[in-house]
């Protein structure tokens, strides 16, 4: 087997998985949102009125409230992931953090493989964690 057919493998399961729980989802998602209801029934069809029905005030009420929850949900989540980034060990010398490595990692540099307290990946923690 070739590394690209070995790679295509690989990732074929998660863009099964992408296109089953997301893409076919959203494009029923949208394909809804352009038909309207006659008494239970669905109509297909191009039909924009579901949108017109957005400049009704308390339709438009929750759309303001929904992208202002949407935008400080993204502020807190970026300024999180760069707290956490900022606060990760780099390699050994973790500044006291709690954090160790054995010589294998730290001679090839800084990884992110090195976990808390137990230890690294390489030596499961029966290494030197010292850093030296």
């Amino acid at each position: 087997m070739t590394g690209e057919a070995r790679g295509w493998g690989y990732v074929a399961p998660a863009l099964l998985w992408t296109g089953a729980f997301f893409l076919v989802p959203f494009a029923v998602m949208a394909a809804m949102s352009l038909a309207r209801l006659e008494g239970r029934e669905v109509v297909w069809g191009l039909d924009w009125g579901n949108y017109a029905q957005l400049a009704e005030p308390h339709l438009a009420r929750a759309v303001v409230v929904s992208l202002e929850i949407t935008g400080i949900v993204t502020v807190l989540s970026v300024l999180l992931a760069i707290h956490w980034r900022r606060s990760w060990p780099s390699g050994c010398r973790s500044g006291g953090r709690g954090w160790r490595c054995c010589w294998r990692c730290c001679r090839s540099g800084p990884r992110m493989s090195c976990g808390p307290i137990r230890g690294c990946w390489c030596c499961r923690g029966r290494g030197s964690s010292t850093g030296r």
